[in-house]
């Protein structure tokens, strides 16, 4: 798909790609759900939704995530990268859905909310300057169709 998206550029096209290009659904381990509910469960009970975080995987969407971790080496295969930002998504993405936030029954008043969840955008920094984030921006600068 990516050739195709390169041949179809005009010249001096860019390829702007905003993307969740992180795990696979089937290329989860352990030791991210341990992760995640290590930083979960500590977390005050009003604040927890679910009793432990599970995989972040949408089983009613047998397309989402099907292929996403061989996005960013498929660019690359077509493009020459100009710049590339990575966001996080590596803490926030799995552990938010599982908590129960001030606008919900039963929630958290807001400051009690944003005192107890605010160490997770650190932790998820922290993160990222140890490993890639699932989020991803991406410009791309088509490469000559004989390097391609």
């Amino acid at each position: 798909m990516l050739g195709l998206v390169r041949a179809s550029l005009q010249p001096r096209g860019v390829l702007y790609l905003e993307e969740y290009a992180g795990p696979s659904r089937d290329e989860w381990e352990w030791r991210d759900l341990w992760g995640w509910n290590a930083i979960y469960l500590p977390l005050p009970a009003i604040l927890r939704r679910t009793k432990v975080v599970r995989w972040p995987i949408n089983h009613s969407d047998p397309t989402e995530a099907i292929a996403s971790s061989r996005i960013l080496p498929g660019v690359e295969e077509h493009f020459r990268v100009l710049a590339r930002r990575d966001y996080g998504g590596n803490l926030l993405a799995p552990i938010y859905p599982s908590l129960r936030r001030p606008d919900q029954p039963g929630g958290p008043d807001a400051a009690q909310f944003d005192e107890a969840v605010a160490s997770i955008p650190d932790r998820e920094e922290a993160l990222l300057r140890r490993r890639s984030g699932y989020y991803t921006v991406v410009v791309a600068e088509p490469k000559p169709a004989a390097a391609a």
